[in-house]
């Protein structure tokens, strides 16, 4: 008897259990697959259903990693002026402590590099801990009502 590689992606998967089940039908009752299979505990009727069901779950996987996207799309595009906003309050930040006092601009959340240039990460959740920072230092200072 040959042996088979068992494919590893999941559409190939789906595409040979059928072919197996097809042969099996066709050899009958003295089917050698039977036989192969329940030495092994291995249930055609239940493997087919488990087949029904994981295609259920992989196309709800695709489904949902396109709305993923779309709501990283949405996201980026409702952030992408506060982030605007927030470089330029660190600009100001940094224009008003002045190069000897980088340090302060970094009490705010951004780091302030060598160079004297301000270091933003690239990633959303870094960034967005970055604005919640600067929310926090500025609701620290006290309100002066006149």
């Amino acid at each position: 008897m040959a042996t088979y590689i068992w494919p590893s992606g999941f559409n190939n998967q789906q595409e040979i259990l059928p072919q197996i089940v097809t042969r099996d039908t066709t050899l009958g009752a003295d089917s050698p697959i039977r036989a192969f299979l329940s030495k092994r505990g291995i249930n055609l009727i239940q493997m087919t259903a488990d087949s029904k069901e994981a295609k259920t779950h992989d196309s709800k996987r695709i489904d949902f990693e396109g709305k993923s996207k779309q709501s990283i799309e949405q996201r980026n595009v409702l952030f992408r002026p506060i982030w605007k906003t927030t470089q330029s309050i660190f600009q100001a930040l940094k224009d008003y402590y002045g190069e000897d006092h980088y340090a302060s601009v970094q009490d705010f959340g951004a780091e302030v590099g060598t160079d004297g240039k301000m270091l933003y990460p690239s990633d959303f959740a870094s960034r967005a801990i970055i604005v919640e920072r600067l929310i926090e230092k500025q609701n620290s200072f006290p309100i002066l009502l006149i």
